[in-house]
């Protein structure tokens, strides 16, 4: 579960960072299983299912509320809170072409 994994990017919703068809790496929540507001996860919602987004605010119980980068994405109202468990990754790069980028 802590290995890096690798996702493919579906959709413009995190556009610049992400794009459609983009290659993600990232690796499963650290032992204290909390991620910072900034960060890029993917999180299986429990109405939209998988998804990337990033990490707009943390409760003090580490639900997380999320966002989109893109004018595309649904506002973060609409996502609701997430519970840290949903957190599958926490993504830090990006293969665009031949080149890695490292995520922010």
């Amino acid at each position: 579960m802590f290995g890096w994994r690798a996702v493919r990017v579906r959709g413009h919703s995190m556009t610049p960072t992400l794009k459609d068809q983009d290659l993600a790496f990232g690796r499963g929540l650290s032992v204290t299983g909390r991620v910072r507001p900034g960060v890029v996860v993917l999180v299986d919602h429990p109405l939209l299912g998988l998804m990337i987004k990033r990490v707009l605010t943390v409760t003090p119980d580490g639900s997380v509320t999320l966002r989109g980068d893109g004018a595309l994405s649904a506002p973060s109202v609409d996502l609701g809170v997430v519970a840290a468990d949903r957190i599958q990754l926490v993504l830090r790069w990006r293969i665009a072409g031949w080149r890695f980028h490292r995520l922010r």
